[in-house]
């Protein structure tokens, strides 16, 4: 098992344990940033987006600079979309965490089918 596949399981288990222990101590920031998190991940605006844009920059050099003003032009997009302000800055800030995970996801689904 190749570095980069350790440090992404890594990441994954140290989350999931994470987020276990909030449900089971019942820490309500951590509760409720996973729900609203996963309840907008799973919308067609924010995975349609992340999967092209995962796709798009595969082999660029600067792969997660380039991820995060994806997630910002998909935060912006959203916002402007629902009628939002943009001065709003806990939504565009979950909407970009809820991207970035997604990237992370796919990443993580990517190396574990290739390696």
């Amino acid at each position: 098992m190749n570095s980069r596949k350790k440090n992404y399981l890594y990441i994954t288990i140290f989350a999931a344990f994470l987020i276990c222990l909030s449900f089971i101590y019942k820490i309500s920031i951590i509760t409720n940033l996973y729900n609203t998190i996963s309840e907008t991940m799973m919308s067609g605006k924010i995975l349609v987006p992340a999967i092209v844009c995962a796709f798009i920059f595969t082999k660029s050099g600067i792969y997660w600079a380039a991820m995060l003003l994806c997630a910002l032009a998909d935060a912006v997009g959203i916002m402007l979309y629902q009628g939002s302000p943009l001065t709003d800055f806990q939504s565009i800030a979950l909407i970009m965490i809820s991207f970035l995970i997604t990237i992370f996801l796919l990443n993580l689904i990517k190396v574990i089918l290739t390696e």
